[in-house]
């Protein structure tokens, strides 16, 4: 299985091995009261999805980088391209970030566990 499958299935927060099985109970990334609630394994092939107690302390790294780099896309992009000021472009990545935390939440677990996965092929 490519890199590439592998990168589709997290954005899309499907199952890392079989791609079918959803990652959380509740599609709804602002359904703040279930936003980290995920099925103990997969539905369609059956895999753990915390391999571990605490395996996911791991994915506050990811979201970090994540974070991180797309601030500073926008931000190069409304300032460099838009010619924006410094401020109101700070203000724009506040506001995506408020807007887009609860999925990138999500997605730095999918990415977590794609990670793992992949890694682990052989044990899965």
């Amino acid at each position: 299985m490519g890199q590439n499958h592998q990168f589709r299935r997290a954005v899309k927060l499907k199952c890392p091995r079989c791609g079918e099985g959803e990652l959380f109970t509740d599609r709804n990334h602002y359904n703040l009261s279930k936003l980290g609630s995920m099925p103990r394994k997969c539905d369609h092939c059956g895999l753990k999805f915390e391999p571990e107690t605490g395996f996911y302390y791991g994915a506050m790294w990811v979201s970090y980088l994540i974070g991180v780099f797309l601030s500073l896309i926008i931000v190069g992009i409304l300032i460099i391209g838009f010619k924006m000021d410094t401020w109101l472009a700070f203000v724009l990545v506040v506001v995506f970030h408020l807007l887009f935390s609860p999925y990138l939440f999500r997605l730095s677990r999918a990415f977590w566990l794609s990670f793992y996965v992949h890694q682990h092929k052989d044990d899965y």
